[in-house]
């Protein structure tokens, strides 16, 4: 499998499991730089209604 279609595939599993979240893709692959052996940096942030 290649990168765009892992990136794809982790994009709808995602939104299947916490469609509410907020996922962001950084580092080298959110770059354009990232090699075959990098990493794939992703931080998840539910979004929950505001409490007022």
């Amino acid at each position: 499998m290649k990168r765009p279609e892992i990136i794809e595939r982790i994009r709808e599993t995602m939104h299947r499991i916490a469609p509410e979240a907020q996922t962001i893709l950084y580092g080298s692959e959110a770059r354009g730089e990232a090699r075959p052996n990098s990493d794939i940096d992703l931080l998840s942030q539910p979004l929950s209604p505001s409490t007022s």
